[in-house]
């Protein structure tokens, strides 16, 4: 039942509102002075009726600074023989509503009704607003959850990249030495080519791991420490090589970054090995690069004596070629070979 606290001295008016609320509410008296007011208590009312005429002022004043307090609004009747006296910046609170003397019954149920059903409205909306709150509270701590999730897997995958690199470079470090050691210069160069393979792939998860994005690799930025390694890496066999090096940012996932990867690094090994015999000058290009939506596109060209026409990188024997051959066909993309002035290889594949 509804709790209508009434603030007056006058019983008869007490009484009144008493029989013709009786459908409505309980009516509990306040005495009118505001030191022996439990305040905590008031905020379990659902309306407050003030008879202005019976209360003191310095008690209408202590009462409005409590009421304008509230954590939520209740409604406030008031009731006086002359209006006019209330104070007018009352009237701008849209809770607070004025009630004539002479009292009129039907014309107080009425009040009370609407200012019954105001509450009823308020106590709704307040619950609405909480439970909007206590979502956006919810939401706040699972997106704080996922924030933190995204950054312990961030942190776990950098770990990965990085552990495997480490791993990488200790294979490299061991077929160093192994073809250093080798007696044989046919084994020396299998040795190092494995390591530059190696080496290929363990500079894909170093930028990975030193990169903000942890799923795919920037390529043209790789190419470019991909050939400063290579032409390191071969010193005899390149130094007589120049470079030409375009590239466009393209962005590939790690699978299709280290396919690519391999690509260039045996293309490009190849033609310090066959393209230029007996230390002849010439030049290397490669160029990378997106081809319309979708597709990435891959060059490696060299100006030198060029693949014999009898050579199909599908039907060799050698490792190179025939490694080219499947990483293409892994990719799911073509190759084309043009023999003109020295050799091309023009690959192109889904970025995916």
């Amino acid at each position: 039942m509804a709790e209508i606290y009434i603030f007056s001295n006058n019983n008869k008016i007490i009484e009144k509102i008493r029989r013709w609320t009786s459908d409505l509410g309980k009516i509990i008296q306040i005495h009118p002075d505001f030191r022996k007011l439990k305040q905590d208590a008031l905020l379990t009312a659902d309306t407050f009726f003030i008879d202005f005429d019976e209360i003191s002022q310095q008690f209408s004043q202590e009462f409005l600074n409590f009421y304008h307090s509230l954590p939520k609004p209740i409604p406030l009747l008031l009731i006086s023989q002359n209006l006019s006296q209330l104070p007018p910046e009352l009237g701008k609170n849209q809770h607070i509503d004025f009630i004539e003397k002479p009292l009129h019954q039907k014309f107080v149920s009425k009040r009370i009704q609407q200012a019954l059903w105001q509450r009823s409205v308020l106590e709704k909306t307040c619950q609405q607003e909480q439970s909007l709150v206590e979502s956006v509270r919810n939401l706040h701590a699972i997106k704080e959850e996922n924030r933190a999730i995204q950054e312990e897997m961030k942190h776990l995958l950098q770990e990965i990249h990085h552990r495997v690199k480490n791993n990488l470079q200790i294979v490299s470090s061991i077929l160093t030495l192994n073809s250093t050691n080798a007696e044989h210069p046919q084994v020396e160069e299998i040795l190092k080519n494995t390591q530059s393979r190696v080496d290929t792939i363990s500079l894909v998860h170093k930028k990975l791991y030193e990169s903000s994005n942890l799923t795919e690799v920037e390529m043209e930025g790789y190419i470019q420490q991909q050939m400063t390694n290579l032409f390191n890496h071969f010193p005899l066999r390149s130094r007589h090589i120049s470079l030409d090096l375009q590239s466009t940012p393209v962005w590939l996932n790690v699978d299709r970054a280290i396919h690519c990867a391999l690509l260039v690094n045996e293309l490009v090994i190849n033609v310090f090995r066959h393209a230029f015999p007996k230390e002849q000058a010439g030049q290397l290009s490669v160029r990378i690069g997106p081809v319309g939506d979708k597709q990435v596109e891959l060059v490696v060209a060299d100006n030198g004596i060029g693949l014999p026409k009898h050579i199909e990188p599908s039907q060799v024997e050698t490792t190179g070629l025939l490694l080219v051959y499947h990483l293409v066909q892994q990719l799911g993309g073509t190759m084309e070979v043009k023999r003109n002035t020295g050799t091309s290889f023009q690959i192109q594949f889904v970025r995916g």
